[in-house]
């Protein structure tokens, strides 16, 4: 499957603009570099990480990764980490967040609180080059929502 870069940049904004996005502020802060923004991407199929043909891509002001074991260490303190659910019929779920920039050092049963809130929604294939289009929506509410 080939995964295109989209753009990401229509959905960060103040959370005046998107309250369900991730604020823009607090993305910069933390993911961000010289200008730009790392963001690393994760696609999940049957319960494993699915391979991605492409190693990386750069959109506008981002820098995306698909790689998950041979990734460059980020120069910001944070990434933008996308987790994306595997195809539903209604699209694929996703999980945006900001992360630590040596995330996958940790151990998996270490958790950590993201200094920006995050954002949930649903990503369609488009037959676009673009590539994909992008839905926020509301956080889940409880356990029985994710």
């Amino acid at each position: 499957m080939r995964y295109f870069c989209g753009r990401p940049a229509r959905n960060l904004r103040s959370n005046e603009e998107l309250p369900i996005g991730l604020d823009a502020g607090c993305v910069h802060e933390y993911a961000a570099f010289a200008g730009k923004i790392y963001v690393d991407v994760r696609f999940m199929k049957d319960g494993e990480l699915e391979t991605v043909s492409e190693k990386s891509c750069t959109r506008d002001n981002f820098i995306i990764r698909f790689d998950a074991e041979h990734n460059t260490p980020s120069p910001a303190p944070g990434v933008l980490f996308l987790s994306v659910a595997p195809q539903t019929s209604t699209g694929r779920d996703f999980y945006l967040t900001v992360e630590e920039a040596t995330w996958t050092k940790r151990a998996p049963t270490v958790l950590a609180m993201p200094p920006c809130y995050p954002a949930f929604g649903i990503l369609n294939r488009s037959g676009k080059p673009a590539g994909w289009t992008a839905k926020v929506v509301p956080a889940p509410r409880g356990p029985d929502d994710l």
